[in-house]
């Protein structure tokens, strides 16, 4: 055999050796998964578990003034502020204007709950002309 024959069986001798050592000590563990497990068993979380859950929820992902645990109950997404994209934010539809953060045209009237809001509208509200109140001023004299 040549010397890089020797030197090669040599170098796999030692890394069985390693190997079986590290098994026989202990650092590979490997986690024996009991399959008769009750569902009651495998549904308990730790306290830290519980803990860190709780903190997550209570954040506020997308900055918009709902938490994480209400915008999960109302549907809404948690990794963005404005969950339907009509200009404004959950936060501001559910708690200023009353408008459904999932609908980007809450009065159904094909303006968009934001740009009524920009432009002085009611977002709620469908009898109305989509004139701005500076434009109303300007073009009719007017301020209806």
């Amino acid at each position: 055999m040549s010397k890089k024959g020797i030197t090669f069986l040599i170098a796999i001798i030692v890394i069985i050796a390693f190997a079986i050592g590290a098994w026989y000590l202990g650092v590979f563990e490997v986690e024996e998964i009991n399959f008769e497990e009750t569902t009651a068993d495998s549904d308990k979380v730790s306290e830290r578990e519980k803990q860190v859950a709780e903190i997550f929820d209570d954040d506020d992902f997308d900055d918009d003034g709902i938490t994480n645990t209400d915008e999960e109950a109302g549907g809404t997404d948690k990794t963005k502020a404005d969950s339907d994209g009509d200009g404004l934010n959950d936060g501001e539809e559910l708690q200023m204007y009353n408008t459904d953060p999932m609908e980007p045209d809450t009065d159904g009237d094909s303006y968009l709950d934001g740009e009524e809001v920009r432009n002085g509208h009611d977002p709620l509200a469908t009898d109305k002309d989509f004139v701005t109140k500076e434009t109303e001023a300007g073009v009719f004299g007017t301020d209806r």
